[in-house]
């Protein structure tokens, strides 16, 4: 596989998709388009390379060729930190928000925001990432690179603390049998997307 349609095709056939299931993933017109990239007739440009990297769950590196190994490094999917950047500056700047104001909300400096918009070794700690999402009006899952539905959710998202010791712990019972980590991440995700929803409530009544 010495090209970027090349890998980009096997990525594809090892996930099991169509063109056209990806297509409708990755919000493209059609599967033309996933057809042109894969033929090499079209090359992903930065943020389509890094929504790529996030759909397969690999690196941009693998995509490109600069490196064989395809599975991300560490435990857990990493988010592509590239495409957070670019997320984070479009949604601050489609709301007209400053980074002032971004940095007085998540009780930082303004030049982290900066650092966040423009060069991020990492994503924030999880008490920014969610505020930012509530700031621009989208999931902490989608800003952090972890899904592209901008309401969408993802297992793979850093979680509240408090949730997280939650759910770890092993004797956590309904009607007193033990639930099971299916269980789990049902009421994580359940949870999280009633909280999401409290928020968009309260906002369009303080309207």
């Amino acid at each position: 596989m010495k090209t970027v349609g090349q890998r980009l095709k096997w990525l594809r056939q090892q996930k099991k998709k169509t063109q056209q299931e990806v297509a409708k993933d990755m919000h493209f017109k059609n599967a033309n388009t996933v057809s042109r990239y894969e033929n090499d007739e079209r090359r992903p440009d930065p943020e389509t390379l890094a929504r790529f990297a996030v759909y397969y769950e690999t690196t941009t590196d693998f995509i490109t060729g600069i490196t064989d190994d395809f599975k991300v490094e560490n435990q857990g999917f990493q988010p592509d930190l590239k495409l957070f950047s670019f997320r984070l500056k479009q949604g601050l700047e489609t709301k007209e928000i400053s980074e002032e104001t971004a940095a007085e909300v998540c009780g930082v400096k303004p030049e982290y925001i900066r650092k966040l918009m423009h060069n991020p070794d990492k994503l924030p700690g999880v008490g920014t990432l969610y505020k930012l999402a509530d700031l621009i009006g989208v999931t902490p899952d989608y800003l952090g690179g972890f899904t592209d539905d901008p309401q969408g959710r993802s297992p793979h998202t850093p979680k509240p603390k408090e949730l997280t010791e939650f759910l770890n712990n092993e004797n956590v019972m309904f009607h007193g049998v033990p639930l099971t980590d299916e269980d789990k991440q049902k009421i994580e995700n359940v949870l999280i997307g009633l909280f999401w929803e409290s928020k968009q409530m309260n906002k369009r009544k303080k309207k």
